[in-house]
């Protein structure tokens, strides 16, 4: 089972189908076309949590400067263009830095493929980075690097994309640590939509229903709690499942004595 499907589950598990009918129907004159599954994944799930779960976390990848194409080179820095399959199809989210990719392949190999590997073995090179003042994100897949040094070829970027669409880099194992934040932000969608209407008296299948309204009431402070989730423990989960970040803390936290 892939993170959607599960978070899915969750928000139709943890909510009354009657909650979830009334605010769909309210916001969405073709929601009896659609299922609630559906409109669960396309409002709640990536209408929302998919964008904070990108801006929070992403995946790290290392790309070679060497596979990127230049498009434009002056005194104050240069325009790189990254191929899409680079990318892995998805969209870049930040650059951290200009590292020595001699370093990345001997010490972090989680994000590096045998094919880059091996384009790489007959490189050889003594830089172990470039002094940047910053990276500017120009397009999903360029960037303009300002420095007045010259940017060798054996460098890399070190970069963060998005996660693929079904969030297949996560451990179906953290899917339930991920349950209060799936909750929160099924909850304050609901709430956000609902407490207005419910306090006019509108009604649900032609009856006024105070538990609704209590209900709905309850999810007042769902917001403040999915921002907590994700500032905290859902920051710390993302981290956990991102093999290129753990492997690069690990290895800092362990002392080379050799």
């Amino acid at each position: 089972m892939d993170f959607i499907r599960y978070a899915t589950m969750t928000v139709r598990n943890t909510i009354p189908f009657e909650i979830l009918d009334l605010t769909f129907s309210a916001n969405n004159q073709f929601h009896k076309l659609t299922s609630i599954d559906a409109l669960i994944e396309k409002n709640i799930i990536k209408g929302r949590m998919s964008t904070d779960l990108n801006l929070i976390r992403g995946v790290e990848i290392i790309i070679p400067i060497a596979n990127t194409i230049t498009k434009y080179q002056a005194e104050d820095g240069i325009l790189l263009e990254i191929p899409a399959d680079l990318l892995q199809g998805r969209k870049l989210i930040s650059v951290l830095s200009v590292v020595s990719y001699r370093y990345e392949i001997e010490n972090n190999t989680s994000s590096i493929t045998e094919s880059i590997q091996t384009m790489y073995t007959n490189t050889v090179g003594n830089y172990t980075g470039v002094q940047v003042a910053d990276i500017d994100i120009v397009s999903d897949n360029e960037i303009f690097i300002n420095t007045n040094d010259i940017i060798p070829q054996d460098l890399a970027l070190r970069c963060v994309v998005e996660y693929s669409s079904r969030f297949a880099e996560l451990n179906p194992r953290s899917y339930p640590n991920l349950v209060p934040f799936i909750t929160s932000a099924a909850k304050s969608y609901i709430y956000n939509r609902m407490i207005i209407k419910v306090n006019r008296g509108e009604l649900y299948n032609g009856v006024q229903l105070d538990i609704i309204k209590d209900i709905i009431d309850s999810y007042s402070d769902a917001e403040e709690k999915y921002q907590d989730e994700l500032h905290m423990a859902v920051a710390k989960i993302l981290f956990m499942n991102d093999n290129e970040a753990m492997s690069r803390y690990t290895k800092r936290m362990i002392p080379n004595r050799f």
